[in-house]
C-alpha cells in the first residue's frame, strides 16, 4: 500500500481481498475496506504502543513509545458492609504515566463520619526516583450508617466509595413459645421472655375481652427469636369505650 506520509495511512476494518485486518492506504480504505468489522487491539496493540506509519512509502504498524496517560486515582475497601463496630481496610491506587508530580503530594482520607486522616510526605520531589502508586489506611466505624468515603492526592480526588455499617445484631431471646410470657398482668398486648414476666399473684383482672389485646384466646409466640403476642382480640369494647377507658 503506497504512501508518501503518515497521513496517507490508516488502520482498521477488514480487507475483503485478503480477509485480514487492514493497514494501508487511506484511499483504498475509503472505497474497499469493510468498516463494520474490526480486529480488537490490532491497530494499537494490547499495550497501546502500536502506531500506523508510512515507512519507505509503505503503510505499516510500528511500535512506538508508551502513550502518556493523565493520572487518576481509584478507591476500594474491604469489607464494604458489616455490623458495628466495623474495621475497614481502604486502598487507593494511582493510575497513569505522568506520576512524578504526585510523589510528595498531600494525602487526605475522608471517612464521612466526621474523621479524616491527612499525611504530607516529607520528601523533595527533585530527589524522588520511585513513585508510589498504592495508598492504604485502616479505619474503624463506631456508629451505624451509610458513609461515602473518598481519598485525595494533591489535586486528584476519587469518586465516593460507600460503606454500610449495620447495627449490632441482638442474640435471640427465645427458641419456642414456652420461653415467652405476657408482658402485663391484665389484658396483655405484648410478650416478654419468661424471666422478665411481671408478678401477678396479687393482681385482679376484669373478665372482659378488650380489643387490641390477647384476651379471648390470644397467646405468646416466639417469632424470629423475639417474643410477641398473637391472636389479638379485635371485637368491640364491652362498654363501647376504647380499651384503656373500659376499666374506669
Amino acid at each position: 500500500m503506497y504512501c508518501e506520509s503518515d497521513d496517507d495511512c490508516i488502520c482498521g476494518g477488514i480487507d475483503p481481498e485478503t480477509g485480514n485486518c487492514f493497514v494501508g492506504n487511506r484511499n483504498y480504505y475509503d472505497v474497499f475496506v469493510n468498516k463494520e468489522q474490526d480486529c480488537p487491539d490490532f491497530c494499537t496493540g494490547i499495550d497501546g504502543r502500536m502506531q500506523t506509519r508510512c515507512m519507505r512509502n509503505k503503510c505499516a504498524l510500528v511500535r512506538g513509545e508508551p502513550p502518556e496517560v493523565a493520572p487518576w486515582i481509584s478507591i476500594a475497601a474491604e469489607p464494604s458492609r458489616g455490623e458495628v463496630p466495623l474495621s475497614v481496610h481502604f486502598i487507593a491506587r494511582l493510575h497513569g504515566t505522568i506520576l512524578k508530580g504526585y510523589a510528595c503530594a498531600k494525602q487526605n482520607w475522608t471517612f464521612a463520619d466526621g474523621k479524616e486522616y491527612v499525611l504530607i510526605p516529607e520528601c523533595d520531589i527533585r530527589q524522588v526516583t520511585e513513585f508510589p502508586t498504592t495508598y492504604e489506611v485502616l479505619h474503624h466505624y463506631e456508629l451505624p450508617g451509610l458513609y461515602n468515603a473518598t481519598f485525595s492526592l494533591g489535586n486528584l480526588t476519587t469518586a465516593f466509595y460507600s460503606i454500610i455499617v449495620l447495627p449490632e445484631s441482638l442474640p435471640p431471646e427465645c427458641d419456642e413459645a414456652s420461653d415467652c410470657a405476657p408482658a402485663q398482668c391484665c389484658h396483655a398486648a405484648d410478650c416478654v421472655i419468661v424471666e422478665k414476666r411481671p408478678y401477678c399473684n396479687d393482681v385482679f383482672c376484669t373478665q372482659v375481652c378488650l380489643p387490641g389485646t390477647m384476651d379471648c384466646g390470644g397467646s405468646c409466640a416466639c417469632v424470629a427469636g423475639r417474643c410477641t403476642g398473637q391472636g389479638f382480640y379485635t371485637g368491640a369494647a364491652p362498654t363501647g369505650k376504647v380499651p384503656w377507658q373500659s376499666l374506669s
